[in-house]
């Protein structure tokens, strides 16, 4: 094996073992985010073509010699590519639509459709390696021009536009944010997006234009680029939304819920409250400065949403001392409460991060956030805050 070849599996090796890494460190840090988990299937998809072109070059250097010429290589690292990407386009897609504010149950639900439609096209893809690539030739006596034939017409013609519209859909809705942002926070999202994107995109086209002669696929090393944007962006900026989850409360009752869409209360009476209105039937999202857990047994919920409120870099956690994750705050539930169904974000801890005037100027904004939705409720649990707007 020669130096470059070692050099090749090497790296190789490394951006397989980091993208995987980086994916769940991103994800469970992250577990509450609707993006965490499009994000892990992205970066196992890029570990995943790092296998597939590690054991292709493998293959073609253990192959018997003279059976595979250097023609062969680049065609076993296309199969490899198409096995790798057969999910990309959708996940770019579903990535793009939670972080930039299309995440309506409705619309993620048709996604999974073409999630399906992935499936099936994976599954003919291995029919198509089975029987026509290079490797098995000789088990099948199929010629390179049957091969040539079937690969132009099922590659070209249908899964390459498929996952290029996906893609450029994507694109074009990060561009179409980022010229008309709906709040300041989603023009700097909609720019990291794009440059995510573009990234693999431009690869692409690089290894269109070089017609596949570098020694690493490109259109690879491109994408690769984009999971390490897309994770300085979550880790850096927290660039990440929440998909609303429904959950029944065994401890929700009968008693009547208040009217009032902003609640200012002591803590022993809110969590309650908070488990009676998602009890209901209403999307919560939660945050407090306690540990999640303790927040999950106080109020008997376990898949609703709760960021923990803390200076520590621990999971799921905001802090609202720094700036960015201030405005991070603000951004998740503005965009929580932005669907027409009901939703109750419960606030408890922000006084231990904010001073007293950035605390009543937070609250009052979070509230007037929370009024001009259609159907949302604000709990909030400050008990100075609350004495001063009750008297």
């Amino acid at each position: 094996m020669s130096s470059p070849d070692q050099l090749i599996i090497a790296f190789l090796l490394v951006v397989m073992a980091s993208s995987w890494s980086l994916g769940y460190y991103v994800f469970l840090r992250n577990r509450g985010a609707g993006s965490s988990r499009p994000f892990l299937l992205l970066t196992f998809l890029i570990g995943f073509w790092a296998l597939f072109s590690l054991v292709s070059r493998a293959i073609f250097m253990s192959w018997p010699e003279g059976t595979l010429s250097l023609h062969d290589l680049p065609v076993m690292l296309d199969e490899s590519t198409f096995f790798a990407v057969a999910f990309m386009g959708p996940a770019v897609l579903h990535l793009i639509l939670l972080n930039l504010g299309w995440n309506r149950p409705k619309i993620l639900k048709r996604l999974y459709l073409l999630y399906l439609f992935s499936l099936l096209s994976l599954v003919a893809l291995c029919f198509e390696l089975m029987t026509a690539t290079p490797v098995f030739h000789t088990s099948f006596s199929l010629h390179n021009g049957v091969y040539t034939a079937e690969r132009g017409a099922f590659f070209y013609y249908f899964l390459l536009p498929y996952n290029y519209i996906m893609i450029l859909t994507a694109l074009f809705l990060a561009v179409w944010r980022g010229v008309k942002p709906r709040y300041s926070m989603e023009r700097k999202n909609a720019l990291i997006i794009v440059a995510a994107i573009s990234a693999g995109f431009i690869a692409n086209i690089a290894q269109i234009v070089t017609e596949g002669n570098a020694p690493i696929d490109i259109t690879f090393l491109g994408f690769f680029a984009t999971t390490l944007i897309f994770s300085v962006a979550v880790l850096k900026y927290g660039l990440f939304v929440v998909v609303p989850v429904k959950e029944e409360s065994e401890r929700a009752t009968k008693a009547s819920i208040p009217e009032e869409r902003v609640i200012l209360m002591h803590e022993a009476d809110a969590i309650p409250l908070f488990s009676e209105f998602v009890g209901r039937g209403f999307y919560g999202l939660a945050f407090t400065s306690r540990e999640i857990e303790e927040f999950r047994e106080k109020s008997g919920l376990q898949k609703t949403t709760v960021f923990r409120l803390t200076e520590n870099p621990v999971r799921d956690a905001i802090n609202p001392s720094l700036t960015e994750h201030h405005e991070l705050l603000l951004f998740i539930i503005r965009d929580f409460v932005s669907r027409p169904e009901g939703t109750v974000v419960y606030l408890q801890g922000l006084e231990q991060f904010l001073d007293a005037a950035r605390l009543k100027s937070s609250i009052d904004e979070i509230s007037e956030i929370v009024q001009a939705s259609e159907n949302g409720r604000l709990i909030v649990v400050n008990e100075d805050y609350a004495a001063d707007k009750s008297e």
